[in-house]
């Protein structure tokens, strides 16, 4: 080993115990400045999915239309949407509607401040998985806000194991009719949409870990 890089490994483990709260601390900038800049209050398309689900009775449907110009616009027509209100469960709906009576903007700074108190809760009592909770909140916070609920009871499944049934059971629309089902199964929109099975294999990892930590624990018991 040169100098030069004994000098640079050096530079770096006295950076080591700034790494943590750095990664940290950016991570929930990028988080504030969602919840509280309109700019970065999603697309229209899924505001209007989200929103208008919280509005509506679970697992409706229900009309929408958007309207779409050329660059002039000269000529202008309207397209009708057919949205499903949320194929989630009903515990789902009694956690969300509350947090969306004012918009987007309401939903992002209710579920931002109720990161910040399960922020806490880890800090505190978890500081293991603290890193794999910032990472993972701020992409379920900035992509999947609507599946964020079911990753705060996968964290709460490392240290409670009942979490790891109540999780999926949020997650699954359980009493809902079959006409929601049949949309979970054909419709292109929903599990054959590769865009969501992101979201899906980061649920599955969380829960895998919380799974093999509550193993590990009930064999030492």
């Amino acid at each position: 080993m040169n100098v030069f890089t004994g000098k640079l490994l050096g530079s770096f483990a006295q950076l080591k115990p700034f790494l943590t709260p750095s990664i940290i601390l950016s991570f929930e900038l990028l988080k504030a400045l969602q919840a509280f800049n309109p700019s970065y209050l999603g697309n229209a398309d899924y505001s209007g999915w989200l929103i208008g689900s919280l509005q509506h009775a679970p697992w409706t449907y229900w009309f929408t239309s958007i309207t779409i110009c050329n660059l002039e616009l000269s000529n202008c027509h309207h397209v009708a949407i057919t949205y499903l209100a949320s194929p989630y469960s009903i515990i789902w709906y009694w956690f969300y509607t509350p947090l969306a009576q004012w918009g987007m903007g309401g939903l992002f700074t209710s579920l931002f401040i109720i990161d910040k108190a399960v922020l806490g809760l880890v800090f505190k009592y978890a500081r293991q998985i603290l890193l794999p909770y910032v990472i993972g909140s701020l992409f379920f916070y900035k992509l999947w806000p609507h599946d964020i609920l079911i990753f705060w009871l996968l964290i709460a499944a490392y240290f409670w194991w009942p979490m790891l049934i109540a999780a999926p059971l949020v997650k699954l629309p359980l009493g809902a009719p079959l006409s929601v089902w049949q949309y979970i199964f054909n419709s292109p929109l929903s599990i054959h949409d590769p865009q969501n099975w992101l979201s899906y294999g980061t649920m599955g990892l969380f829960w895998f870990g919380a799974l093999i930590v509550n193993i590990r624990r009930w064999r030492k018991a």
